[in-house]
């Protein structure tokens, strides 16, 4: 039995962020959260898979807490610096007692315009328009990463995921990965665009996802265009739908929103 070769992809020089803070909740109430994450992609040589494997760990430690974000790590743009991010941790109680859920951990390191993402449990997908007949491309994966480069007003972006880790019982033998192109316009003050184009390579169901949102800044009112359509691998008709529809602020921390058109 031939052993495994694997190939690591630090992300920090080092290979690992991680990041440990005390958090001011109000009233009184405080938390310590930590939190770490590392990005691998291995090969092994017995069965040919290949695959990202995202492992990452968060802590908390409270009386009570209600949901939360963490957010760290800030440089000068023309240094090599990392962040960490734990979203959406809270305390639960169930039938057991009570407990953390785990938080999504997302990890960057930046230089200048330059940054590289990576993500627990990522997921690729275009859904710009929903409704009824909601035309959507998705894509779930075990670990991956996306590489950013932002050139004001563009930001650039390339996202792979592997549906599986590259070892393990459901190793990913396929060698399937998902890929995410993504382009973000800003238009001065008054208006936003953003482009995605989606590929699956060796998924179950591979289609070309593509979609976009064009959104327009009009005070406290954004009325906005999207679009999303998907092509099938086996060439068949293409189905695509356009929505349209507006947000408006209710205050700096809320807002509403409605859909006027969907075709």
């Amino acid at each position: 039995m031939r052993k495994i070769a694997l190939l690591t992809v630090p992300l920090l020089i080092l290979g690992l962020f991680s990041v440990s803070a005390d958090v001011d909740l109000g009233d009184g109430l405080s938390a310590t959260v930590s939190g770490d994450a590392t990005l691998t992609w291995g090969l092994d040589l017995d069965n040919n898979a290949t695959g990202f494997t995202n492992a990452s760990s968060a802590g908390l430690e409270i009386t009570l807490v209600p949901s939360q974000t963490l957010s760290k790590g800030e440089g000068a743009d023309d240094e090599l610096w990392a962040s960490i991010s734990l979203k959406d941790f809270k305390w639960v109680a169930d039938e057991d007692g009570s407990g953390v859920t785990a938080p999504t951990v997302e990890a960057t390191l930046h230089l200048g315009a330059f940054s590289i993402t990576t993500f627990t449990a990522p997921t690729i997908e275009i859904d710009y328009v929903s409704g009824d007949s909601d035309v959507s491309t998705a894509y779930a994966g075990n670990g991956g990463l996306t590489l950013a480069y932002a050139l004001d007003p563009v930001t650039l972006s390339l996202g792979v995921l592997s549906e599986e880790s590259w070892t393990g019982d459901d190793a990913n033998t396929d060698n399937a990965y998902a890929f995410l192109g993504t382009v973000a316009l800003d238009i001065g003050d008054d208006a936003d665009l953003e482009a995605k184009i989606a590929y699956g390579h060796e998924y179950d169901s591979q289609p070309i996802g593509i979609g976009a949102k064009a959104t327009f800044d009009l005070g406290d009112i954004d009325p906005s265009i999207s679009f999303d359509g998907k092509i099938p691998e086996d060439g068949s008709d293409i189905p695509w739908d356009v929505g349209a529809g507006f947000t408006w602020n209710l205050s700096a921390d809320e807002n509403a929103s409605l859909s006027l058109i969907h075709i």
